[in-house]
């Protein structure tokens, strides 16, 4: 499952990200996963960025230790999608910003592990980001609605649209 991982640039900053890891895991009750250590010492050496998001998602790594990739990104994703429309915006933001995060390191994760090919890496990159904006845009859509700025047919589900605006979005673009 590590493959060929990078040799460590900066042990002392390897060191010190595993200390955080610890600390991370001990806060959030979460135990030290089996195995996986080459792939953290990898990460915790070379990538302040990913080891930050370890010690912010402790308990993602132990999920991809044990199931893989597949499956805590679909999860991601379906979590991400199932946003309720009637989060204020601050938790919407939040939440996204969670996911974006998560959905990142599983992505790296399996990449630096080779769990996926770049295809599938680059698809998934792909997929984080148009659900994370789907559902952005879906909330927008249901808050103007709800704010009187907007009909829809369905303010439940908005990204059902009315054939009515594709005709009026080409009757208002811009020729070119």
């Amino acid at each position: 499952m590590t493959g060929s991982l990078p040799r460590i640039a900066d042990p002392a900053m390897a060191e010190r990200h595993f200390d955080r890891w610890r600390d991370a895991l001990a806060s959030a009750g979460v135990e030290q996963p089996a195995g996986g250590g080459e792939l953290l010492a990898a990460i915790f050496g070379n990538s302040p960025y990913l080891s930050q998001l370890l010690t912010r998602h402790p308990a993602l790594f132990g999920a991809f230790l044990s199931d893989g990739a597949d499956r805590p990104f679909e999860h991601l994703l379906s979590e991400v999608a199932g946003l309720p429309l009637d989060i204020d915006r601050a938790g919407l933001c939040k939440q996204l910003r969670i996911a974006k995060q998560q959905g990142a390191l599983l992505i790296a994760l399996a990449d630096l592990t080779a769990s996926w090919p770049v295809d599938q890496v680059t698809m998934a990159l792909s997929l984080l980001a148009d659900t994370t904006i789907r559902t952005a845009s879906r909330w927008l859509l249901h808050k103007a609605a709800t704010d009187g700025d907007l009909l829809l047919d369905d303010p439940k589900d908005p990204e059902r649209a009315p054939a009515c605006w594709c005709s009026a979005w080409a009757s208002w673009a811009p020729s070119s």
